[in-house]
């Protein structure tokens, strides 16, 4: 589903920002004018997921990402949103996306992307990235701590590329879903004609992350 601001700025918090996923339970109290003195946990916000937006499936938003008998699929580098999302800039293509990704565990990960056109050399790197971890620790790449020898491999072939992937972007490592920590450095290393997005790294409550998604196993 492509979105815009139009179609997202009614839907922001006071703060500016877009929800993509729950903060943690009981985010706060939220008091009742008609009970004074009286406070309740506050419910949490609504998602952009929750009735205002339906998600693209990644491997419909992107079908070069499906394996086809003449061989694997491709990976997709995108700039997303995972948990937050600031207002964004005109003159790219936004797209509100579900990605399949973790192996058995077929987590359904949410975010607000645009797709970024990797550098030819990194294509080809990302590309073996997820071929060499797919279907790792028989399909129970969950995420790092249940399958930590695949993820310390994982992690060095990412380094090997001259990027990090941060506490905050490791919580998302997991098999077809590749998070890097999203700095103009790994803008400009993994992408052509990205410099555009890097006003959108200084917001640090709604960061986004580089991501290399690919298939999914199961």
């Amino acid at each position: 589903m492509i979105v815009d601001e139009a179609r997202l700025a009614p839907l922001r918090d006071a703060d500016g920002l877009c929800r993509v996923s729950r903060p943690p339970p009981l985010g706060g109290p939220r008091r009742y004018a008609d009970v004074p003195g009286a406070v309740w946990p506050a419910p949490p916000p609504p998602t952009l997921f929750e009735g205002a937006l339906t998600p693209t499936p990644s491997e419909e938003a992107f079908p070069q990402m499906r394996a086809t008998p003449a061989g694997r699929g491709r990976t997709i580098l995108v700039l997303g949103f995972l948990d937050r999302v600031p207002p964004l800039p005109p003159g790219r293509r936004w797209l509100a996306l579900e990605h399949v990704c973790g192996g058995l565990a077929c987590r359904q990960v949410p975010m607000i992307a645009t797709p970024l056109t990797p550098r030819p050399a990194m294509q080809a790197a990302f590309d073996r990235l997820a071929a060499e971890t797919e279907a790792a620790a028989a399909g129970r790449f969950f995420d790092a701590r249940s399958a930590p020898e695949a993820a310390r491999r994982c992690l060095a072939q990412i380094a090997g590329l001259g990027f990090s992937c941060g506490p905050s972007a490791m919580e998302r490592l997991c098999e077809a879903l590749y998070p890097l920590d999203a700095t103009a450095e790994a803008l400009e290393r993994a992408s052509e004609g990205a410099g555009d997005l890097a006003a959108l790294l200084a917001r640090a409550e709604a960061a986004p992350t580089l991501l290399v998604l690919a298939q999914n196993s199961d």
